[in-house]
């Protein structure tokens, strides 16, 4: 939940020149935690 507000709350901010470069640790991050949540979960 936390994580999905946060996305919202980043995406919201387009005036940032940074934005593209949340988004991307964003979906790197989650991509990460899954894969090791699935792993430890085997």
């Amino acid at each position: 939940m936390r994580i999905g507000l946060f996305y919202l709350h980043a995406s919201r901010q387009n005036n940032s020149p940074h934005s593209w470069v949340l988004h991307f640790i964003l979906i790197l991050a989650i991509s990460l935690v899954i894969n090791v949540h699935m792993l430890y979960n085997r």
